[in-house]
Parts: C-alpha cells; structure tokens; sequence
C-alpha cells in the first residue's frame, strides 16, 4: 500500500482540527526533513518498485535532485526563486479528484513528481520539504491555509 499523508489522520478535518493537523503537519514536515535520506538514487530505486517505470517522471526526480544540488550554496532568496519555478514548471495544477481520484489526497514530493501533477498543498509540500533541504529555517516557513471566500473555495501556500 502506498505510503500517504491521509495515515497520520489528515483527511476531510473539521476547522478545528484542521489547526492541529496543520501543526501536526508542520512539526513531522519539520522533523522529516531534517532526518530525511536524500539518496536521490535510493529515491529512484524505490519509486521504480512502487510505479514501475517512471518514464518522463524519472527526469523529473533527476531535476530535483540537480536543483538541490546546485542551489545549495545560493543565497536565500535565490533558493526561494530557484525552488519556485522549478515546481512551477514540472508540475501542473490538478485536482485531488483528477491525479489521486480521491477528495483530499496530501501527495509527497516523490508521489507529486511522478504523476507531473499537483494541487496547492502538493506544491506547498514540495516546496517546504526542497527549502528546508536547501538549509531555510523551519521558523522562516509556513505552510499557510487560505480561503478564497467569493469563490468559497480553500487553497494553500508556503509562505517565507
């Protein structure tokens, strides 16, 4: 079974919840991050088990890796253009509903990249977690909850 955000209990949350999950959220994304294994070729390996061939996703984790790689030395704003547009680029916007064929599904950086497709929190996501890589402190990052209210719709982004 694949490894998902929805295990630790994050699906449908109430308001109320919804504020505890997202400071669940944010101590795990901060304690994952900082004892993650960045074995881009152990990533690969174990995404081939879990998908099989990854085709045009393989040159996506390859490009995350690169951007790691050369955006490590970067002063801070650098890194934030640098991890900005690469999401922007490899991923396309697309609905839970459409990619997961579920209501809420919280993708991994890996799972997001595979697919080539995201919403807002898979993009908040895989930015937070290649920031935090990159050595942005936890205390200059938040994954941040909004809500358009005119179109009654909620949305997230990662804020610096």
């Amino acid at each position: 079974m694949r490894q998902r955000w929805a295990a630790i209990g994050l699906r449908h949350p109430s308001w109320l919840a919804w504020q505890g999950s997202c400071l669940l959220v944010g101590l795990l994304l901060c304690l994952a991050s900082v004892l993650a294994n960045w074995d881009f070729e152990l990533i690969l390996q174990n995404a081939t088990k879990r998908y099989g061939d990854l085709g045009p996703a393989k040159a996506r984790i390859v490009a995350w890796s690169e951007l790691i790689q050369a955006s490590v030395d970067l002063p801070e704003a650098e890194k934030l253009t640098a991890t900005n547009r690469f999401f922007n680029r490899q991923l396309r916007f697309s609905d839970d509903i459409r990619t997961w064929r579920e209501n809420d599904y919280w993708a991994t950086p890996v799972e997001a990249l595979v697919k080539g497709a995201g919403d807002c929190e898979d993009y908040s996501i895989a930015k937070y977690f290649t920031l935090r890589r990159l050595g942005i402190p936890a205390e200059k990052l938040r994954i941040t909850y909004v809500k358009a209210l005119r179109q009654n719709q909620a949305h997230m982004v990662l804020t610096y």
